[in-house]
């Protein structure tokens, strides 16, 4: 404990913690607090942001100044109120910025810690914000997230630029845990610090036929109306909580319906008083409660709620908050929960291992990512092991569970870059920020990327880059001069907007193809519509236009 920084230690001890964790012990040992780059794979709880605190409070203390940057808005306003919390007393300064991707956010530059999302990095880079280049740390949350088909490619390119744009920065991505954790280690030129330790037991089961089965043991609960109500049941007899992660909004609002009235009883008065404050809150978060207010409402009187995307900020924290002082017994929600926000329960149950996509249709979730919401089984310092629990429908499917997800191997994380659709809005901010000027020094930038350290040959890549450019010209966003190519004045703006280039291609055309001087705004609304950036709805039997 002797080498920390001093900061870390005082506030240590005023929690009464006497020794680090493995992981913790393991990244001092790698050079964490001497600069070294050092990436974390460790299982969810298990200390991996503790070594962050300590890399940016030790800058802090080099008069450095640390960019943090994690997957989700709710998550980057967690770990603001957090970081606040604990270190603004010692004079260190943080800072949120997860607004207007149209903003270069100048006041950053007198903060000592900025947490953001990858997107809002990403466009401050675009914006050219002064602060990037004061950056001495740059701590990468969730880095495993490269693998997403969404966010991926943001953060693959985003980490690319910042290391190249601050050669002499540490880098410290925390990541759970993977199976090619070297390869991302040695992308980033970087240590590996590789840990299995979590703080308390976890035990992995299924549950079939009214029966609980873990590779230890085994044990019936009672039957009720369908499986979720019987663990449900069963978990608050034990007065536990139970968190449910499902595949869509719709099912945590149905489930968290049904559990309700198999909740409420096991309430006292005190409890229902503390909950109808919370309710209230959340009815009155807008200036007109909606339905989905009335019904979180609703619920949360009955010791439920639910979480998801749709939700107000407000709304969030009053469920959180009320989960973590275990009023809220059982809370239904989206994976995107299990993305860092620390919410754990005695009983968690991953109920949905299918999701729906337009390229793949109905299909299976990876095993880490059942792995990431397992991990929220179990609460620290109060229980001494958590359960994690899938269900299934059958003997054979029970078999099934176990073989693929309870003993699987966690899969790879791959370079989701090698598409064109992808790659078109990058190559414009790349261009336009001055970063690459012709097709040598754009191919040289990919070659340093995930994919190019993965996949090794980039010509189908640079195929790519070379049609990416051709049309940007063709739209008017990209101009050659020789060798060389720059950015117009709309390509610029294209970028900053955070656009994609095809997308803003078609709105022009749009515009100059109307017969009016003035377009109404119907002919702009359809012009949106037909432009490919807006998100398609899903229209229900019972939804009617």
């Amino acid at each position: 404990m002797n080498e920390l920084p001093r900061i870390i230690a005082e506030i240590l001890k005023e929690k009464g913690i006497t020794a680090l964790r493995p992981p913790q012990e393991l990244s001092i040992k790698a050079g964490v607090l001497e600069g070294k780059n050092i990436v974390v794979s460790s299982p969810t709880s298990s200390g991996k942001t503790l070594v962050a605190e300590m890399a940016a409070v030790k800058h802090f203390e080099n008069k450095g100044k640390t960019l943090y940057i994690v997957p989700l808005k709710s998550l980057a306003n967690e770990k603001y109120a957090d970081l606040r919390k604990k270190y603004e007393p010692y004079g260190l300064r943080c800072a949120l910025s997860i607004g207007d991707l149209d903003e270069k956010d100048p006041y950053l530059a007198q903060f000592d810690i900025v947490i953001t999302t990858c997107e809002k990095a990403d466009s401050l880079i675009r914006h050219e914000a002064p602060f990037i280049r004061g950056l001495t740390c740059v701590v990468i949350d969730e880095v495993h997230l490269i693998d997403d088909e969404t966010r991926g490619p943001t953060l693959e390119i985003l980490i690319t630029r910042l290391k190249e744009m601050l050669p002499k920065a540490q880098f410290l991505a925390l990541s759970a845990t993977i199976s090619n954790d070297k390869e991302l280690s040695d992308w980033l030129s970087a240590v590996l610090v590789k840990s299995d330790y979590r703080p308390i037991k976890l035990y992995e089961g299924v549950f079939f036929n009214d029966t609980l089965y873990f590779e230890e043991k085994s044990y019936t609960i009672e039957k009720k109306v369908r499986d979720e109500v019987s663990i449900t049941y069963d978990t608050l007899k034990r007065s536990k909580q139970v968190l449910f992660f499902l595949g869509s909004r719709r099912n945590t609002e149905s489930l968290a319906s049904n559990l309700a009235k198999y909740v409420a009883p096991f309430l006292n008065d005190n409890e229902r008083e503390k909950l109808d404050v919370l309710a209230d809150k959340v009815l009155y978060a807008l200036e007109q409660p909606t339905e989905q207010c009335r019904k979180l409402a609703e619920l949360v009187r009955l010791g439920v709620g639910f979480h998801h995307a749709g939700l107000v900020n407000s709304q969030r924290e009053v469920i959180e908050t009320g989960f973590r002082e275990r009023l809220i017994k059982a809370l239904c929600a989206t994976p995107t929960l299990a993305a860092g926000i620390n919410l754990p329960a005695f009983r968690v149950v991953i109920r949905d291992l299918t999701r729906f996509s337009q390229s793949q249709g109905n299909y299976y979730i990876p095993v880490l990512e059942v792995k990431q919401m397992s991990g929220r089984a179990g609460r620290p310092g109060l229980e001494d092991y958590g359960e994690a629990i899938l269900i299934a429908k059958s003997e054979c499917d029970k078999e099934a569970l176990f073989k693929e997800y309870i003993n699987g191997e966690v899969e790879k994380v791959y370079s989701k870059l090698g598409v064109e659709p992808v790659l078109r809005t990058h190559v414009l901010a790349l261009i336009a920020n001055r970063l690459t000027i012709n097709h040598d020094s754009l191919k040289k930038f990919f070659s340093r990327t995930f994919y190019a350290k993965q996949f090794g040959n980039l010509s189908m890549i640079n195929a790519l880059l070379e049609n990416v450019v051709t049309s940007l010209e063709r739209w008017g966003f990209v101009e050659k001069e020789g060798n060389n190519f720059f950015a117009t004045s709309l390509g610029t703006r294209v970028s900053e907007l955070y656009l994609d280039p095809l997308t803003a291609s078609k709105i022009i055309e749009g515009i100059k193809n109307t017969t009016r001087t003035k377009p109404s705004s119907f002919n702009v609304l359809q012009t949106l519509c037909f432009s490919g950036g807006v998100k398609l709805l899903g229209i229900g039997n019972k939804d009617f236009l």
